[in-house]
């Protein structure tokens, strides 16, 4: 063993303590073993080191010597918006989603690609009202349903590319106590320098099983049904699919719906006071409006 990595090791040693032996040993073979790339991300790389033992805590074997997989680690763990959305439970909680990428729920994107949209994410919306809960809590919950409808909306966002200002709040209640449903959720509100209000993302197989009561909310904080997006994966839905879903959600649930439509829906939809259910072409009309996959 050379100088340099027998002080790398002592200094190790005495940051981490006694029971970092084992992972310590390991990267001390690894050293020997790695290649070029990887050595140098360890010993040039303020955080390598550490995202290195957050991979080996992980179980992650094949990644904890992969230039590209520590360095986007290292990235999220150097970032100071990351560590203020984080806190304390940062080696913690990025430990688990670690375990949790291993599942073969991931398959669709490598583990540098996910770390890269969540560093880009945080960067652009860190602070805003919501936003850190909305990313702090799903990179703590292992259940693949979270995981999935977390990831759908990341990539969504970062494709749409909405600028920082247009957003009002994230995963939060609505606000108006005299709405049908008190405790009921957003995804994204926008504010008025954009011409949608609302983004709800669904990852759903099957769409009519939306929310009725959080449907029900949405309609009476809107003003026209351009306001309002639902965005279904397109790894579940087609378009058709998603629409079609919608349609016979809103007919299961017409007179509900038609007592919580506003004078502006009505009138968009020339719906009648006297109107007890709602038409095939005006549920066309709605579904076709608020639906989008991604």
């Amino acid at each position: 063993m050379n100088k340099i990595k027998l002080l790398l090791l002592v200094f190790l040693l005495f940051s981490f303590g006694a029971n970092s032996q084992c992972w310590l040993s390991d990267l001390t073979a690894e050293l020997t073993s790695g290649s070029v790339e990887f050595k140098a991300l360890i010993k040039s790389n303020n955080e390598g080191i550490n995202a290195y033992r957050i991979l080996h805590s992980a179980g992650r074997s094949g990644l904890r010597t992969t230039p590209e997989a520590l360095a986007s680690l290292s990235t999220i763990l150097s970032n100071t918006k990351a560590q203020n959305i984080l806190g304390n439970e940062m080696n913690t909680i990025l430990t688990k989603f670690a375990q949790t990428h291993s599942t073969s729920f991931y398959n669709r994107m490598a583990f540098k690609d996910h770390l890269n949209l969540l560093n880009s994410q945080i960067n652009k919306y860190e602070g805003i009202p919501g936003f850190n809960k909305s990313i702090r809590d799903p990179l703590n919950n292992a259940n693949t349903n979270v995981q999935d409808g977390f990831w759908h909306t990341l990539k969504d966002m970062e494709a749409r590319n909405i600028p920082p200002s247009h957003i009002k709040k994230v995963d939060m209640q609505f606000d108006s106590a005299e709405l049908p449903c008190t405790y009921c959720k957003f995804d994204l509100e926008l504010n008025t320098n954009s011409p949608i209000k609302y983004l709800e993302y669904k990852s759903y197989q099957d769409a009519s099983k939306i929310s009725k009561n959080q449907f029900l909310n949405y309609l009476a904080s809107i003003d026209n049904f351009d306001q309002l997006n639902y965005v279904f994966s397109s790894q579940k839905l087609s378009v058709t699919q998603a629409q079609d879903g919608l349609k016979l959600f809103l007919k299961n649930n017409e007179i509900d719906i038609i007592d919580n439509l506003n004078e502006s829906l009505k009138l968009e939809i020339t719906l009648s006071e006297a109107s007890i259910s709602l038409t095939t072409s005006q549920i066309n009309y709605i579904a076709n409006k608020i639906t989008t996959i991604f």
